[in-house]
């Protein structure tokens, strides 16, 4: 069940499979066909959002409270698991600042905004948390 996508590129997409919490990558072909390159579990549950910074991809689990995190090469025909990264109760989208530092993921059981630093190893280091003014149970953020 695809939930979420990113792009890759011109011809391919990123994209959460939230029935068997995994991500996956595709190529897209000029006859608009598309071809699965790789697949990879996150072991999470609800995996449905995701978000990419250069070539790194983290893909919300909603149902575990995680981001699960993962490096693309090949050009996304393979993926590596990073691990996983605690974040507070109902972790849905993220979004990553423009200089690909920082990732931000809301979390909508209390409407916390939870905030990276992004490493150069693709692991995210916690700096913090805000409670957002009606956020619980939203979904939908964006990052400058």
């Amino acid at each position: 069940m695809p939930f979420a996508f990113v792009p890759n590129g011109r011809h391919g997409l990123f994209l959460t499979e939230a029935g068997t919490n995994a991500v996956a990558t595709f190529t897209v072909h000029p006859d608009g066909t598309a071809s699965q390159e790789a697949f990879a579990a996150t072991g999470q549950s609800a995996t449905c959002w995701i978000v990419a910074v250069h070539d790194l991809l983290y893909a919300s689990n909603a149902g575990s409270s995680t981001l699960s995190g993962f490096r693309t090469s090949d050009h996304g025909r393979r993926l590596t698991a990073l691990g996983n990264t605690p974040t507070d109760p109902g972790t849905v989208d993220a979004a990553v600042s423009a200089d690909g530092h920082y990732l931000y993921a809301q979390t909508g059981v209390n409407g916390i905004l939870d905030e990276f630093a992004v490493n150069d190893d693709g692991s995210l280091t916690a700096l913090g948390a805000r409670t957002v003014p009606g956020g619980k149970g939203g979904e939908g953020i964006v990052a400058f």
